[in-house]
């Protein structure tokens, strides 16, 4: 599982949710959390993550699902916990 989210994650930091390549800050989400439940956060780069997650808040202090697009709350909670998590 752990190598599996860690070919996920692209170089920005980002993560996609399948060989397609979409991202979405929940995928971000998922792979923080399924590997804090694993204790395998070693697998991905971290600081990464981190920076993606806040580069994808806007200037009403939410989030979007990627940087520079609408805020929305379930993205603000997946980018919280995110961050919580990392």
């Amino acid at each position: 599982i752990a190598k599996y989210i860690s070919q996920r994650q692209k170089p920005d930091g980002s993560f996609t949710g399948d060989k397609w390549g979409e991202v979405d800050l929940r995928f971000s989400y998922c792979a923080l959390v399924a590997l804090a439940v694993l204790k395998r956060l070693d697998a991905i780069n971290v600081g990464a993550a981190m920076d993606y997650i806040v580069a994808c808040q806007n200037f009403d202090g939410a989030f979007g699902c990627v940087p520079g697009v609408e805020s929305h709350a379930g993205y603000t909670f997946t980018a919280v916990a995110a961050l919580r998590v990392g």
